[in-house]
């Protein structure tokens, strides 16, 4: 879990004796943020858990499920193309090497 940007918010003040712009104002709210919620990590483990797959892949279940496709095909619902640029975004999101990830 780590820090990131919650919420950003932009305004310009203006000045209004003469019409011009007086400054942007940007706020920031930093926060911790995970990058899912806990019930997501509790489901993932359960389905592995309940098909005889190792539970400790659920991070990798998890980093590969942002590439799912939502096709409106029934043949081709919710697949994951598994191509290089695929393995790649999922080996920097868990930081590991891509060859961790074939």
């Amino acid at each position: 879990m780590g820090k990131h940007l919650a919420k950003r918010t932009t305004h310009t003040e203006i000045d209004t004796t003469t019409g011009e712009m007086a400054r942007i104002v940007v706020d920031e709210q930093m926060g911790y943020v995970d990058t899912e919620p806990d019930y997501v990590k509790i489901y993932v483990g359960t389905q592995l858990c309940l098909n005889s797959i190792d539970p400790s892949l659920a991070p990798y279940v998890i980093a590969f499920s942002s590439y799912l496709t939502y096709a409106d095909d029934k043949n081709y619902q919710h697949m994951i193309q598994t191509n290089s640029i695929v393995r790649k975004g999922v080996a920097r999101t868990l930081g590991v090497s891509e060859p961790r990830v074939k």
